[in-house]
């Protein structure tokens, strides 16, 4: 009877341990999304698409060295319609998946995991710097996280021999082609979701289930090939992508050593990206992961093939240079690396042992600690803020013709003073600056100048750009002025001629 209400206060405590880490993830993301972050160069080039075109027309490749599903990009237009061009009205989509991320995976951890340990990975998908920053990101990663788990879960929750077979390919049938259009990696879940049920079928010999099967996969290889043709094909193939995202992929054949490392280490940074950085996390992840993996070869293989496949076949594009495993864009593997954590987390927890389950909870702790230091409760985290630079320009009554933008800055600027309703209105003296070009030079462009004249940089890029910048500009001008905050750069220049009159 006494132990009866031991496990009971256990089972309650870690419930509301559960329910309070998806409350703080709620709250953390809100924070994020108030703070109203400035959006990157990414994000302002997926908005100016939005802006450019129409329902129709976002079909097509996009511009600007873009890449955003349909379905994602059409929830955008609809908040761009109905709420306008903000980028909080633009950010309302992101919030909402990563929002609904929280209790989709509550969801399936328990069904997969003993409640009363379930808390753990909760709180560090909850807390997860990466799920936190996506929320509130205009980009399609934290939707991308959301409809493979979503798949995963209808998989779990959808028993293929107790639902009649033709609406069973009508349901995976049409699940499918929506999540094909709303999420590339989706097709990596879809692959696990067919694996899962083949590997039902197979272990109970119920070999009538294969047309059933075989009709499933054929409408998403269809729905895949249109897509992959008409939108995949020529983003996959752009140099620009290619170049950029070349030290993301994997040796498919590494010989040399450093090969060997550069893999490990693109296959570490998931595995910390998911746990944590510290040595605890990541050793507890390496002892874990496999245990996880092992306990369901064992016990639950369909559920292993449905977490472990998306892994694998991710690994395998990215071997072939047709994936990148560049963090946000490998965003949705996390969840499943937190899933097999949680599953060898499972087996030490089910050990009768007080001092095990004492441990797990002092790991936990410790792990969530290091994982999220929880700054930003007091901290705004910034990012490339751009109109920081702008209101310093505007203190300094700086117009637009004496304005020259950085080519990184230029998706930013023309966002803020060309689409955004409040930058419009508020930043209309800094239209018409010289926007550069990637490979402008600067020396050229500042040869005739006679007035005071003011650079503007966003973004982390190399420092020795940054120095090949300055060096043409100092060619010709001398620098009187200088701002700098949340990686914005202001640089205010005069002409080196003697009869050039200081403003």
């Amino acid at each position: 009877m006494q132990l009866s209400v031991k496990n009971e206060h256990l089972e309650k405590a870690a419930k509301v341990a559960a329910w309070v880490a998806i409350a703080v993830g709620i709250i953390l993301r809100f924070i994020m999304y108030y703070q109203d972050r400035n959006l990157i160069i990414d994000e302002a080039n997926i908005v100016r698409n939005l802006f450019e075109r129409g329902f129709v027309r976002l079909l097509a490749p996009l511009d600007y060295e873009q890449y955003a599903p349909p379905v994602f990009l059409w929830v955008e237009k609809l908040l761009s319609m109905t709420f306008g061009f903000s980028a909080k009205a633009l950010k309302l989509f992101p919030m909402a998946c990563g929002i609904g991320m929280l209790f989709l995976y509550y969801d399936i951890l328990k069904r997969l995991i003993n409640p009363n340990i379930v808390w753990l990975p909760l709180a560090l998908l909850a807390f997860s710097p990466y799920f936190i920053e996506f929320s509130a990101t205009i980009k399609q990663y934290i939707s991308d996280s959301l409809i493979v788990l979503l798949l995963l879960w209808v998989a779990i929750r959808t028993d293929i021999f107790e639902m009649q077979r033709r609406k069973f390919v009508l349901l995976w049938g049409m699940v499918g082609v929506l999540a094909i259009y709303s999420s590339m990696p989706s097709v990596f879940a879809l692959a696990a979701v067919g694996f899962y049920y083949a590997w039902q079928v197979f272990r109970k010999k119920s070999w009538n289930y294969i047309p059933s099967l075989t009709g499933m996969a054929a409408i998403w290889l269809g729905a895949f090939a249109i897509y992959y043709f008409i939108f995949l094909k020529p983003q996959i193939e752009s140099d620009y992508l290619q170049n950029y995202h070349a030290d993301y992929f994997l040796f498919a054949l590494p010989k040399k050593p450093e090969e060997w490392q550069h893999n490990w280490m693109r296959i570490r940074e998931i595995i910390n990206n998911a746990c944590g950085y510290s040595s605890y996390n990541f050793w507890a992840a390496c002892v874990l992961l496999p245990l996880g993996v092992f306990a369901l070869m064992r016990k639950r293989l369909g559920i292993l093939i449905l977490i472990l496949t998306p892994v694998l076949l991710t690994l395998f594009a990215a071997a072939l240079n047709q994936f990148s495993l560049i963090q946000r864009v490998s965003l949705f593997l996390l969840p499943l690396v937190l899933l097999l954590f949680s599953l060898g987390l499972n087996e030490l927890w089910n050990i009768r042992l007080i001092v095990v389950k004492l441990s797990l909870v002092i790991l936990g702790f410790m792990m969530i600690k290091t994982f999220n230091g929880f700054d930003i409760f007091t901290t705004r985290h910034g990012f490339h803020e751009i109109t920081e630079g702008f209101d310093y320009l505007l203190s300094k009554k700086v117009e637009g013709r004496n304005l020259f933008v950085h080519n990184a800055s230029k998706p930013t600027y023309l966002y803020y003073t060309a689409i955004d309703p409040k930058g419009r209105e508020k930043y209309a003296s800094l239209l018409g600056a010289h926007l550069m070009n990637w490979d402008s030079d600067f020396a050229v462009e500042t040869k005739e100048l006679q007035d005071t004249t003011y650079f503007i940089y966003t973004g982390g890029f190399p420092e020795p750009e940054k120095q090949k910048c300055i060096s043409q500009i100092e060619t010709n001008m001398k620098q009187i002025d200088y701002f700098e905050k949340y990686v914005c750069f202001v640089y205010g220049y005069v002409p080196k001629s003697p009869d050039t009159t200081q403003k």
